[in-house]
């Protein structure tokens, strides 16, 4: 589409970049129309996970662009960016976007219960065996993050990322030396969010903000809570939503006390 990327200034410090315009209200459909067109004889098709990040490092210096003519931000400004961590592929490509030349500081990631990559970057380790656990937020319900193998070669090199794979398939407890954690863990930062805390972000933004957040995008605001209240520092941040409240419409209607319908005037404007 034209406009691909919507961003929104919630207050002066946190802007929200919104990747949901477009008839599904949801960045796969981006995704997939961009798949479908560059893989020739292939429509239809689930992009691969290289497309996955791929899209959306394209999605963030678009965003980057948009956030430049409106003067949002200044130039050159360098901004903490606040993702869902989920398959891995909004954080890997926010990642290789920083590596490419966007003014990124931090990168900030959300988890659910699932929280294995917390495990990994706060203990240096992760059980690739453990069994998935039911949230309000299931796409980001991961064990092992699909793309978290490219983070691993990026950083810590193939021999490395055989060892991590090795362990994988074995379902094997994954770890790492204090040296490698070092390297793995320069400029991120990891939170797990409850089910109740989600509930309580999505209430709280809405009702202090007049802006919904979808449960996903709840994951990322709460890490990034956790985040100052941990380090102390009140960085300008990118809030990445990759999906319309109106996904979990019946959710956030009923937690908001508002109707269905009601909801998607909001969200359209």
């Amino acid at each position: 589409g034209r406009r691909p990327v919507e961003c929104v200034a919630l207050g002066r410090r946190l802007l929200v970049a919104e990747f949901w315009h477009n008839s599904s209200a949801d960045v796969s459909r981006v995704v997939q129309r961009l798949s479908d067109r560059i893989c020739a004889g292939k429509r239809g098709e689930r992009p691969s996970n290289w497309m996955q990040v791929a899209v959306r490092i394209a999605l963030l210096f678009a965003t980057w662009g948009s956030l430049r003519s409106s003067d949002l931000v200044r130039t050159n400004s360098r901004l903490d960016v606040a993702v869902t961590t989920g398959d891995f592929a909004m954080p890997m490509a926010v990642w290789y976007a920083r590596q490419m030349g966007l003014p990124i500081g931090n990168i900030i990631c959300g988890c659910n219960s699932n929280g294995g990559f917390w495990d990994l970057l706060n203990r240096g380790e992760f059980s690739t065996g453990d069994i998935v656990t039911g949230t309000t937020t299931p796409e980001a319900d991961i064990v092992v993050p699909r793309n978290l193998e490219r983070l691993i070669c990026a950083t810590l090199g193939v021999e490395e990322t055989k060892q991590y794979l090795l362990c994988c398939s074995k379902g094997r407890t994954y770890r790492l030396s204090e040296d490698q954690l070092k390297i793995l863990v320069k400029g991120l930062f990891t939170a797990v969010i409850s089910d109740s805390r989600v509930a309580s972000i999505i209430s709280g933004v809405y009702h202090t903000c007049s802006y919904i957040l979808d449960p996903y995008a709840a994951l990322a605001y709460g890490s990034l809570q956790d985040y100052g209240a941990m380090t102390g520092q009140i960085n300008p941040v990118l809030l990445v939503s990759e999906r319309s409240p109106a996904r979990s419409r019946q959710y956030v209607s009923r937690l908001l006390q508002i109707e269905e319908n009601e909801l998607k005037h909001l969200i359209t404007g």
